[in-house]
C-alpha cells in the first residue's frame, strides 16, 4: 500500500521570489535540452503553505541520460544561476553528484543530478541501499520538467514508502539492541579519547556518533508515549517543538565546551539522558530493560565518568 502523504505538483508560486529567475531560467534550459529528463524542486521551496524565511534555500534535482557533461564542468549552472562559489560532493546514488552554490543572493542552491541509468538501478536495488536516499522524498515535489514519468515512477516506488513510513510503526528487537549497542559502543569509544587527553576526538563523539543513537532513543520515547502517528520530524528537525518536556530539560547539559572537565560532564549528561530513555522505551516496546550485557558497560562508563578528573 502507498502512504504517499506528500504533493507532487506544478504550482511554481511555492517558490520565493528570489530563487523565481534561477527556477524559470533553469526550467526553459531543462525542457529544450534534449539530455534533461526531468527537473524537480524538493524541500521547502516545494511544499504548499509552508513557511520560509530569509534563509530557506533552493533544493532541485536534475534526471539526466549522460551525466558526463556534468562531470567535466564543475561550473555548469553558472548561466541560470549567478553565484559567488560551490563544491561538489557525492548525491549517494550511483555517480550522482550534488553541486553546493552559494548565489549572489548569499542564499545556497543544491542541485543534485543523477542518470537514468543510475535510477534505474537504484530502483532495483534492495530497501537497505535506498536508506540514504531517503530525505530526497521527504517534502512535496514541485516537477518543472518531466518529459518521460519519472517522477511518477520514483513516488510510488514501494521500497522508498516503506523506509518513509516505518517510524509510524515500532521497531523489532534488533533495531531497537541495534541502537543500544551502538550507543554504548560510541560511549566507550569518547570515554578512551577522554582518558588519553584527546578532547577533538572526544568531542566529535559526543556531538556526532552519539547523537544518532540519542536522537533515534527521544524519537522512539515520544512514539510511546503520544502514539506511532506522532509526527517528530526527521533528523531532529524542531526537535524543542515535539522531543518530551524531560528531553529538552537535559538536552542543553548534553553539549560540551573545549575542555576536559566540560567534555566529561556531557558524556555523563548523555549517558544518564539515554539511560533515562531507555528505561521508558525498552518496556513500551515490550523489550526487557537493561538490555542483556548493557547494565554493566553502563556502570562502567559511569564509574569511569565519575572518577575522571582530567
Amino acid at each position: 500500500m502507498i502512504h504517499q502523504q506528500y504533493t507532487v505538483h506544478q504550482d511554481r508560486n511555492t517558490v520565493a521570489e528570489v530563487f523565481e529567475p534561477v527556477v524559470r531560467a533553469i526550467s526553459a534550459w531543462a525542457e529544450e535540452n534534449p539530455n534533461v529528463l526531468a527537473a524537480v524542486v524538493l524541500g521547502s521551496m516545494a511544499n504548499p503553505g509552508d513557511k520560509t524565511d530569509d534563509f530557506s534555500d533552493l533544493d532541485l534535482t536534475l534526471v539526466v541520460n549522460d551525466l558526463q557533461p556534468f562531470l567535466d564542468d564543475a561550473a555548469w549552472f553558472a548561466p541560470f544561476a549567478p553565484y559567488h562559489t560551490s563544491y561538489r560532493e557525492s548525491a549517494d546514488i550511483g555517480q550522482g553528484i550534488m553541486d553546493k552554490v552559494i548565489l549572489d543572493s548569499y542564499r545556497m542552491f543544491d542541485l543534485s543530478i543523477f542518470s537514468m541509468a543510475d535510477l534505474q538501478d537504484w530502483m532495483h536495488a534492495s530497501t537497505d541501499s535506498k536508506q540514504a536516499s531517503q530525505g530526497f522524498f521527504r517534502s512535496s515535489l514541485l516537477v518543472l520538467v518531466d518529459k518521460i514519468g519519472i517522477v511518477h515512477a520514483l513516488t510510488h516506488d514501494t521500497d522508498i514508502d516503506a523506509i518513509m513510513y516505518a517510524s509510524d510503526q515500532p521497531p523489532s528487537y534488533t533495531e531497537y539492541k541495534t541502537v543500544v549497542a551502538t550507543f554504548w559502543y560510541y560511549m566507550l569509544r569518547s570515554l578512551k579519547h577522554l582518558h588519553r587527553g584527546d578532547w577533538w576526538r572526544t568531542a566529535m563523539t559526543c556531538n556526532r556518533e552519539l547523537r544518532g543513537p540519542l536522537l533515534q532513543m527521544v524519537t522512539w520515547q515520544a512514539k510511546v508515549i503520544n502514539g506511532w502517528d506522532y509526527e517528530t520530524l526527521y533528523e531532529g528537525r524542531y526537535i524543542q517543538r515535539w522531543a518530551t518536556p524531560m528531553v529538552q530539560d537535559a538536552l542543553p547539559a548534553t553539549y560540551p565546551q573545549f575542555n576536559a572537565i566540560s567534555l566529561r560532564d556531557a558524556l555523563l549528561a548523555t549517558a544518564e539522558l539515554f539511560n533515562r530513555l531507555d528505561v521508558q522505551v525498552a518496556p513500551g516496546l515490550g523489550f526487557a530493560h537493561p538490555d542483556p550485557g548493557v547494565q554493566s558497560i553502563l556502570e562502567h562508563v559511569m564509574g569511569k565518568l565519575r572518577s575522571f578528573e582530567g
